[in-house]
């Protein structure tokens, strides 16, 4: 199993994850993405890391649509 709360992204990740307050929404998933981005692009030890990094990507891009389409 991974401590996934020790990434350096994790803490801004979850931050955008449970913001449940529309207007810094979108502030919080613009500091998510460039965390994980910053993280994607630099060297990675742990194979796992990646997995649930993708991972991590893969969610915030949802929770941007998201937030889009909701007129946010």
């Amino acid at each position: 199993m991974i401590a996934v709360a020790n990434f350096p992204w994790h803490k801004t990740y979850m931050a955008a994850l449970s913001e449940t307050d529309p207007s810094p929404l979108s502030v919080r998933i613009s500091e998510a993405m460039s965390a994980l981005e910053q993280r994607h692009f630099s060297p990675l030890s742990k194979k796992e890391e990646k997995a649930v990094l993708r991972q991590a990507q893969i969610a915030i891009r949802l929770m941007l649509i998201r937030n889009q389409s909701c007129g946010a």
